[in-house]
């Protein structure tokens, strides 16, 4: 790609897993030539990694503070920080930046809007990210906005009525109670979860999936049909590691681990993910450290730096 090839404008859900993808894919672009604007609150930015001396002239941050609403507590600004429960005053919050952030694209004009479904009024303002599989069981946008087809748990248990293949996504009976309130239940910002990206959909002009048609094609080209309108696909999109192996571009706190796993054989480690969001009770972090134990392998060990550990 040659230089100078457009302005991308990043705007990422305040979460870790969510702001440090996004935060790779802008250096990935910058060093495309393409320019980069990321939208972070100022203490999460503090948090990610700096941008890399030569990439500045083609990637910057664009500070936003975070507007104060009541119930989420003072000083907090990722979802790190919270119980589940407080994430919908998160999602208020952001939502109050509505102006702030309408004022930047109008004067930036940025050529590309990348941003996440729970800021679902971006399409809003530029007009005046899930595998493929997952998507086409979540439904078309008319489910999404306002559901009539699913509305209570046992029918995100089973495969939906439009996805007309021999298909085995569908949620545990657990699960799915969680999910049908997540997706119908209106929270203190006034919007569903199911509205948030419902909205999102409707209002973008294509949809990218990071999946590949020789892995997805029948969903892809299912979401087509639901979503009416392009779906493409960008593959799985791998991190990048440089040619020598040299780890000095990994967090210092990982690097032990890294170094142990290049130690092992082939196929002989399992790796178990709890997900960013999952903070984990002291009581599930003493029974797997028990399990662990008691199942004799050998793994990385930490050493205790404070009594108190909020999540893995």
């Amino acid at each position: 790609m040659a230089a100078n090839q457009g302005h991308v404008m990043m705007l990422p859900w305040l979460a870790f897993g969510h702001m440090l993808p996004f935060f790779k894919f802008s250096k990935i672009l910058a060093a495309k030539g393409v320019y980069v604007s990321f939208i972070c609150i100022p203490k999460n930015i503090q948090r990610l990694p700096p941008i890399p001396q030569e990439l500045a002239d083609r990637m910057r941050f664009v500070e936003l503070a975070l507007p104060a609403v009541d119930g989420l507590p003072d000083n907090i600004e990722a979802t790190t920080d919270l119980q589940f429960e407080q994430l919908q005053y998160l999602r208020k919050a952001s939502d109050e930046l509505y102006v702030p952030i309408e004022k930047i694209i109008l004067t930036r004009k940025p050529d590309l809007i990348m941003f996440h479904f729970v800021h679902c009024w971006i399409p809003a303002i530029a007009t005046n990210i899930f595998s493929a599989a997952t998507l086409a069981f979540l439904g078309p946008l008319s489910e999404l906005i306002s559901p009539s087809l699913r509305t209570r748990p046992e029918d995100f248990a089973v495969a939906p009525s439009w996805i007309h293949f021999p298909s085995l996504v569908a949620y545990r009976f657990d699960e799915a109670n969680r999910i049908c309130h997540y997706f119908s239940f209106r929270d203190v910002s006034g919007l569903s979860f199911g509205e948030r990206f419902g909205k999102t959909l409707e209002g973008c002009e294509f949809v990218a999936v990071r999946s590949c048609r020789e892995f997805e094609s029948e969903y892809l080209n299912l979401l087509e049909e639901l979503y009416d309108k392009p779906v493409l696909s960008v593959g799985l999109l791998p991190p990048t590691l440089p040619d020598n192996g040299n780890h000095s571009l990994i967090d210092s706190k990982w690097s032990s681990t890294f170094d142990w796993l290049d130690r092992q054989k082939p196929k002989s480690v399992v790796f178990v993910g709890f997900g960013t969001e999952y903070k984990m009770p002291i009581k599930e972090i003493h029974e797997l450290a028990s399990a662990l134990k008691a199942s004799k392998l050998p793994g990385p060990r930490k050493q205790k730096q404070r009594a108190q550990t909020s999540y893995l």
